[in-house]
């Protein structure tokens, strides 16, 4: 940790914000908050590498916002998940166009 920061105290919100931008999808206030509570980039990147690892199964297993899979159950359900996760049926209906 640089002199400066130890003489600020530790992370400030504002370095906090920084590293946020730039290894997160965007800082928020919480995330700020946890980040400085924490007191420096390396414990927070520690807690980072400490977590389980996401996978594209469990953006397929979170159900869609809309109602594309209304009625389907199990794998299926999954699958229509996987397909439509992002919700946006315009979206979704160019892409089959394309890919077929």
């Amino acid at each position: 940790m640089s002199p400066v920061r130890l003489a600020l105290g530790g992370l400030t919100a504002e370095i906090a914000a920084r590293l946020a931008k730039q290894a997160t999808f965007g800082p928020t206030p919480a995330l700020i908050d946890h980040m400085v509570a924490l007191g420096s980039e390396e414990a927070w990147i520690d807690e980072q590498f400490d977590l389980r690892a996401s996978t594209y199964a469990d953006l397929a297993s979170r159900p869609v916002p809309t109602s594309f899979c209304q009625g389907t159950a199990g794998q299926e359900a999954l699958s229509c998940n996987r397909d439509n996760f992002q919700g946006d049926s315009g979206r979704n209906a160019l892409l089959r166009e394309c890919y077929q």
